[in-house]
């Protein structure tokens, strides 16, 4: 985590820094970090199609689901595996 936060901490806008936060929080299930650094890595990798399924289910798991369903929307848009959307969501 602390070499995650380094990474930011040189430049907050950075694309892998930000998938590799959201990561690490989405495994860690600490939604308000995914949120945060799911918005940024999907802002600043657009070819990140993983992140809109880790902001997709971190929401679906704040009970956010109306929020929830462009971001698997677009994730299956993009070629991601419906398998892992909730069925509720496909």
């Amino acid at each position: 985590r602390s070499h995650i936060q380094a990474l930011l901490a040189v430049d907050s806008l950075d694309c892998d820094a930000n998938l590799l936060a959201t990561r690490y929080a989405s495994l860690g299930h600490k939604n308000p970090d995914v949120l945060r650094y799911g918005a940024r890595a999907i802002l600043f990798c657009t070819d990140a199609t993983e992140s809109y399924l880790m902001v997709g289910t971190a929401m679906m798991e704040l009970n956010r689901s109306a929020e929830a369903r462009p971001y698997f929307a677009t994730y299956m848009e993009r070629g991601g595996d419906k398998n892992k959307v909730p069925p509720s969501m496909r």
